[in-house]
């Protein structure tokens, strides 16, 4: 993993958008290959930071009186999975998420809600490679943060109940659990995610009505049958879905 050397003097990460005048861009790099970039002003303090994308956590810091304090995101790779109970959007009734591991590992993917058309985009994708998916034993969990009954009629609507393991969260405990923030205007509306949304509706996915947050970010994580997690993609824009060649490398692995 390579990180970057330079930045602009404007940026949003993870939730927060940096606009400062004079800023020096400075990289570190852990142990545990988390990359850190933070972000030196002129005055001597540090603004808050963020790490690489495709890292699996993400830390931001700041300075108090010189002294530095981090904010990191989990779980990362190699930590227990959250265990939480989401609700099922067949009936609405308790669902603990751990559930989807018992069997096999499971690929669980935190949408926005059902009127975003990157969101529409993924489950077509990962529809696509689904025979592969299933050939690694794979359960595709599908958790948005509108009601059962809306969850429901999405899934019905596209057929997804005999494929995927359709969850709702409205309460948004498992999207707090996992650390996966609400998004910054930039993050939902930078111009490459508005040429994204374009070139997602040239291939018929359309944004409808938010039902939800629309400011909720997802992110995928794949956890092992003993409840580690081994893959954490938190988007970096709301249109950064993860490649599937990336989610079946790791799926192979725990082969």
């Amino acid at each position: 993993m390579t990180c970057p050397v330079s930045a602009p003097s404007s940026m949003g990460y993870g939730g927060l958008r940096i606009s400062r005048p004079g800023l020096q861009p400075h990289v570190k790099t852990k142990a545990n290959g988390a990359c850190i970039l933070s972000l030196l002003t002129k005055e001597g303090w540090f603004a808050p930071l963020t790490l690489c994308r495709k890292q699996p956590k993400l830390v931001r810091s700041f300075a108090v009186n010189k002294t530095v304090i981090e904010r990191e995101y989990h779980p990362i790779v190699g930590e227990a999975a959250p265990l939480i109970d989401v609700r099922c959007a067949e009936d609405g009734s308790a669902y603990a998420l751990a559930d989807l591991w018992q069997k096999g590992p499971a690929v669980v993917v935190f949408l926005r809600h059902f009127g975003c058309a990157f969101c529409q985009e993924h489950i077509a994708q990962l529809r696509r490679d689904l025979d592969r998916f299933q050939q690694y034993g794979a359960n595709i969990g599908l958790l948005t943060v509108t009601p059962p009954a809306n969850a429901k009629q999405f899934c019905e609507d596209r057929d997804l109940t005999t494929s995927f393991t359709c969850l709702c969260d409205p309460a948004k405990n498992a999207y707090h659990a996992y650390d996966l923030s609400r998004g910054t205007s930039y993050e939902l509306l930078s111009p490459h995610v508005i040429a994204r949304g374009l070139q997602a509706t040239l291939h018929g996915h359309f944004n409808g009505r938010p039902k939800g947050d629309p400011f909720q970010m997802p992110g995928v994580f794949i956890v092992d049958q003993g409840g580690i997690v081994r893959y954490v993609h938190r988007h970096k824009d709301a249109a950064d879905n993860p490649p599937n060649a990336e989610l079946l490398a790791v799926l192979k692995e725990l082969q």
